[in-house]
């Protein structure tokens, strides 16, 4: 999908043009200034005037003038590296009144030459020749840059219910990882570089579609460079979304003239039902405790020997007073991590019918600063949403609480969901 950008060139009248007469020879392939530096021919910043043009990409220029009359061409003069230069292409006049300039106007294109190397210093000129032999000339220098490149990481896309691509439902959140014009540079360093120049990027936008319907924008964030960056879009597949249905998310990096795109696509299932309940579970903690109830495992539904393996233990209990704490294990990993739910949302119905795709989605909507090791006070009826081991979620409620106190023996009672 391209996008042509548009030079405008405002030629003063023939009375003028007299004074101001461009003297350079068409085979001159040496860089220099603007012939037209008095600023009675100019390009306007409406469309800006990039640096970097892509191998093959159509340019279209709107060239202004007050005597249109006495136009004989117009002429696009190319000058490759000082390696060939000569006239590309000879236009012409058929200039019709701008009601935005109030004047005629004139709308050329200029096509990139394919096949040029990356980052080769190219100049254009835009030649109008008058039928009394004298001219005007606007000068365009410019670098050959790849046009916008997009494409996912290794790893294109996460899944926060923790389920796999086949499981995901409607509310579900996926972080897609992008790798935007990858290994390239913005601009060329004086030093040289090896490094692929690309186009300057000015956005990235996401679409998502449902099925045969229409495609709609979700999202856009602004760039402001060429160089290589990564990106990662989180993205919600649509409650419109019905089981069976194929939802598809494309990712679109804009250079003004040029797009690049890469699409996501999921089919949509129902929720995710927790199929097992573990109930009179327990965990202890103090003096005189069993010390192999003082810690548990959530994926055998079973207390953890003394002697176990650290990585197993996934809760234990500690005590200061009357305060119990919850405390996530796992050794120093601490890969299980837990958040409590906010008194506010805490229900007797969201415990009941909470499907994992629901919890899956609220635990990471708390963000990594309450997804914690360790809840103090925990109460009767406290509902924490817990993330075992960096993988699968459970939804765990507490049933009893006894502090100890004077070194007495804590316990926790509770239950808990899984798949």
């Amino acid at each position: 999908m391209n996008k042509n950008s548009m030079l405008r060139l405002l030629l003063p009248g023939l009375g003028a043009l007299a004074l101001l007469t461009a003297c350079e020879k068409e085979d001159d392939t040496t860089p220099q200034a603007a012939v037209d530096n008095n600023g009675l021919a100019f390009i306007t910043n409406t469309i800006p005037v990039v640096a970097k043009y892509a191998s093959g990409e159509v340019v279209n220029l709107e060239v202004s003038t007050s005597s249109p009359e006495q136009v004989d061409n117009i002429q696009l003069y190319q000058v490759n590296a000082r390696l060939d230069s000569g006239v590309v292409a000879t236009i012409a006049p058929s200039f019709t009144y701008n009601e935005t300039t109030r004047a005629q106007s004139q709308v050329v294109t200029y096509t990139v030459p394919t096949g040029l190397p990356n980052q080769r210093a190219m100049r254009l000129d835009v030649i109008v020749n008058f039928k009394d032999g004298n001219r005007r000339v606007r000068r365009v220098s410019y670098n050959v840059a790849n046009a916008p490149a997009i494409k996912f990481s290794a790893t294109p896309a996460t899944y926060r219910n923790g389920l796999d691509a086949t499981r995901q439902a409607p509310g579900d959140i996926i972080t897609y990882s992008l790798i935007l014009n990858e290994n390239g540079i913005n601009v060329i360093p004086a030093a040289g570089s090896s490094a692929p120049l690309f186009k300057t990027l000015d956005s990235l936008a996401y679409f998502v579609k449902v099925g045969n319907g229409p495609e709609t924008r979700i999202g856009s964030v602004r760039l402001s460079t060429g160089a290589a960056a990564t990106r990662t879009v989180d993205v919600t597949v649509p409650n419109t979304a019905t089981p069976g249905q194929q939802v598809a998310f494309r990712f679109v990096s804009y250079a003004i003239q040029q797009t690049a795109s890469v699409t996501g696509t999921v089919t949509v299932v129902a929720p995710s039902v927790f199929s097992q309940t573990r109930t009179n579970r327990s965990i202890s903690a103090g003096l005189g405790a069993n010390t192999d109830s003082l810690a548990f495992n959530l994926r055998t539904g079973l207390n953890e020997t003394a002697a176990a393996a650290a990585a197993n233990k996934d809760l234990y209990l500690s005590f200061s007073g009357t305060s119990v704490t919850l405390n996530a294990g796992n050794g120093t990993a601490n890969t299980t991590r837990i958040f409590r739910l906010p008194a506010a949302e805490n229900s007797v119905q969201f415990y009941n019918t909470a499907t994992v795709n629901a919890v899956a989605r609220r635990y990471y909507q708390a963000g990594t600063t309450s997804q914690v090791t360790s809840i103090s006070d925990v109460a009767v009826n406290d509902v924490f949403l817990i993330r075992v081991r960096g993988a699968e979620f459970m939804l765990l409620r507490v049933t009893g609480v006894r502090p100890g106190t004077n070194g007495a023996i804590s316990r926790l009672k509770f239950e808990y969901k899984l798949l």
